[in-house]
């Protein structure tokens, strides 16, 4: 799980020497005044995003499966959302 976290940080463009912290699945990476989750939970719930309090300059990475397609529509209208 570590390996795809350093992977999506690379790939975003964060430093590899970002701030990580990690809590159940969700991986949380803040880079000055970025900040990226990443959530490896097979179901997400939308409101659980939401409750994040992203900005439109923080991104949300979930897996493809974990949001069905109403979702991921209703999400990337107020996020950055990429799926992986």
């Amino acid at each position: 799980e570590i390996n795809v976290v350093f992977e999506i940080i690379v790939k975003e463009g964060f430093a590899l020497s970002s701030k990580i912290s990690h809590k159940n699945d969700v991986w949380e990476i803040k880079d000055n005044d970025r900040k990226m989750i990443i959530d490896f939970g097979k179901k997400i719930n939308p409101e659980k995003v939401e409750e994040l309090n992203l900005n439109e300059n923080d991104i949300f990475v979930c897996f493809d499966s974990a949001l069905n397609d109403s979702d991921k529509v209703n999400l990337t209208k107020s996020i950055n959302l990429k799926v992986v």
